[in-house]
C-alpha cells in the first residue's frame, strides 16, 4: 500500500521532461547473519516478502540500503532477485553499505572488500549511505568511482549527528552538502546523489541546483578478478606473485593433523590453524572436510561459524557435493571461490555448481578435466577450458558477469 501510495504522487508530478522514480527501500534488519543472528535461508525469504510488496506495489528501482554486514546484504540480493523471479520483472537493483567513521562497515569490512563481495551481482548501481556525513565518505567514494564497474551512488548523513539535549542533531548546511555532491559528480563520477538521516528539503534542494546540467566525469574501469574474506580483499593475480592458498584445512591431503581436528570437532585449534597459515603468510585458505562416511556439511558448516569472522583471508570451498559447497557459501561474508568445477560428468556438476555461483557471488576454478579424464593435449585443454567458460557466461545470463 504504502508503494502505491508513493507511486501515485510521483505521477503526479511526473512530466515527459522529468519523470518521478520511486525506489523501494529495503533496510537492514536488526539482524547481522554474520554473527549467527539469523540464518541465511530465513533473512532472504523475508526479504523476498518485502521485495514482492514493493514490486506488487509499483515501485521503479529496488533499493538494498544501510547494509551493515555482507551476508546481510547477499541474503537481500537473495530476496530481491527471488521476488523478481516470482514476479517475472526485472526491475534495477541498488546496493548501498553503511560505513562507520572508521571507514569501515560494522564488522570491519573495508570498502574493497564490499566492493569485490557485491561486483559480481546483477546490480546496477553500488553505494553508500548513511552513519556519516559526505566529509568522511570521501576516500570511500572516490574508491568506487575508481573501482567499481555498476554505477555509483551517495546518499550520506547531513554530516555527524551531534547529541544535543539527548536527541541528535545534524548540522551539515544545504550548501556544504551540495558542494560535495558537485564534487562527487564532476571529479568521481558518481551518478546518483541524494541525502539520508538529518537531510530536509532544504538540503535536497540545494543538492539538485548544484548537480544539474554537470556532466559525471567519464569512467573507464577494467574489472580486477578478486576474492574477499569479511574484511579485506585479495587480488588474484597480486604484485608481487605467487598468491599463496594453504592447504593445510584440507581432508584430504596427507597433513593428518587437521582431519583428526575435524573428527574431534576441535573448532578452536581450527580457528587457530586458521591464523597461523595467515600469519605465516598464506593470501587464502583452501577449506575442505570431506572424510568417507562422515557428516561433510556438518563439519564444514559448523567450522565455517567459526573461522568466516574471524580470519582475515578469502576462503575456497573445496567439496565435490554440491549441497555441501551451497551452505558453505550460506555463511561466508565475502567473496569465496568454488574450487571446483570440471566436466568429467559432462555439464551435470556444472548445472548444480554455477548457479550457486552466481546466487552468492562466488568464483570458480574450473578444470581441464572431461568424461575422459585430465585433458593432457594442449588443443584439447584449451577447447575443454573455453567450454566451461561457456558454460559460466551461459549461467550468469552475460559475458560482463561471468562468475570465473
Amino acid at each position: 500500500a504504502a508503494a502505491r501510495l508513493a507511486k501515485e504522487v510521483a505521477q503526479q508530478f511526473s512530466t515527459k521532461d522529468k519523470p518521478r522514480f520511486v525506489a523501494g527501500s529495503i533496510g537492514p534488519t536488526t539482524k547481522l547473519p554474520s554473527l549467527g543472528h539469523i540464518t541465511f535461508d530465513n533473512m532472504a525469504a523475508g526479504y523476498a516478502v518485502q521485495a514482492s510488496a514493493l514490486i506488487e506495489g509499483g515501485v521503479d528501482v529496488l533499493l538494498i540500503e544501510t547494509s551493515q554486514d555482507l551476508l546481510q546484504a547477499k541474503a537481500a540480493l537473495a530476496g530481491v532477485f527471488d521476488a523478481m523471479q516470482r514476479a517475472g520483472k526485472r526491475l534495477p537493483v541498488t546496493v548501498q553499505v553503511t560505513l562507520e567513521a572508521t571507514g569501515t562497515m560494522l564488522l570491519g569490512t573495508e570498502i574493497g572488500a564490499a566492493l569485490t563481495a557485491l561486483e559480481p551481482f546483477d546490480v546496477d548501481i553500488i553505494g553508500l549511505n548513511c552513519a556519516t556525513g559526505p566529509v568522511e565518505m570521501n576516500d570511500a567514494v572516490r574508491f568506487l568511482g575508481a573501482n567499481s564497474t555498476k554505477h555509483v551512488s551517495v546518499l550520506p548523513n547531513a554530516g555527524l549527528p551531534q547529541n544535543e539535549g539527548g536527541h541528535a542533531v545534524y548540522k551539515l548546511k544545504p550548501s556544504e552538502l551540495a558542494s560535495y555532491h558537485r564534487h562527487f559528480v564532476a571529479d568521481y563520477g558518481v551518478r546518483i546523489v541524494g541525502g539520508c538521516c538529518g537531510t530536509t528539503p532544504e538540503h535536497l534542494k540545494a543538492v539538485v541546483d548544484a548537480v544539474s546540467g554537470i556532466e559525471p566525469a567519464k569512467r573507464e574501469i577494467k574489472p580486477t578478478a578478486a576474492a574477499s574474506s569479511a574484511y579485506t580483499s585479495v587480488p588474484l593475480d597480486l604484485d608481487p606473485k605467487p598468491l599463496i592458498v594453504a592447504e593445510e584445512m584440507n581432508t584430504t591431503t596427507r597433513v593428518e593433523h587437521f582431519r583428526n581436528l575435524v573428527r574431534g570437532k576441535k573448532y578452536d585449534d581450527i580457528l587457530a590453524l586458521a591464523k597461523k597459515l595467515v600469519n605465516d603468510g598464506s593470501h587464502m585458505l583452501d577449506l575442505c572436510c570431506a572424510i568417507v562416511g562422515e557428516d561433510e556439511k556438518g563439519y564444514i558448516t559448523s567450522i565455517l561459524e567459526k573461522v568466516a569472522t574471524r580470519v582475515p583471508a578469502p576462503i575456497l570451498v573445496d567439496s565435490t557435493e554440491a549441497d555441501v559447497v551451497e551452505e558453505a557459501l550460506k555463511r561466508i561474508p565475502g567473496k569465496a571461490i568454488i574450487n571446483s568445477i570440471n566436466l568429467e560428468d559432462g555439464e551435470k556438476r556444472t548445472s548444480k555448481v554455477l548457479p550457486m555461483a552466481k546466487r552468492f557471488g562466488a568464483a570458480v576454478i574450473a578444470l581441464t578435466i572431461d568424461e575422459d579424464g585430465m585433458v593432457r593435449f594442449p588443443p584439447v585443454r584449451k577447447s575443454t577450458g573455453l567450454l566451461a567458460l561457456k558454460l559460466c557466461r551461459r549461467s550468469s545470463g552475460s559475458n560482463r558477469n561471468c562468475p570465473t
